[in-house]
């Protein structure tokens, strides 16, 4: 078994899009581009995602567990993030976003 691993998330303001911390610390709306980050650099990360200046563009960021199944404890919210509103079907992301997938080597 490999050693979890996280990716940050929050919602970007001017939208309201759920986004994920991809490289170069940029925000990005597609959950497979998301940095995996390994606890050691998880608290960096996350203490730069919610600093002042972040903070006017980026709301509520916070750190989901992967594990070599997926999303840890794979919350609903997780899943509606990842994919989109349940109730209406014509808003949601293309389906090839597949939680499961999340998963890679650090």
């Amino acid at each position: 078994m490999t050693k979890d691993a996280n990716i940050i998330t929050g919602w970007r303001i001017r939208d309201g899009a759920a986004v994920y911390l991809g490289a170069d610390r940029t925000w990005v709306t597609d959950p497979q581009k998301a940095i995996r980050l390994g606890s050691e650099k998880l608290d960096e990360e996350l203490t730069w995602a919610r600093s002042p200046t972040v903070e006017l563009e980026i709301v509520d960021p916070y750190s989901m567990v992967l594990t070599d199944t997926g999303l840890g404890g794979r919350k609903i919210r997780e899943t509606i993030r990842a994919v989109g509103p349940t109730v209406r079907p014509d808003l949601q992301r293309p389906s090839s976003v597949n939680l499961n997938d999340l998963r890679k080597d650090i």
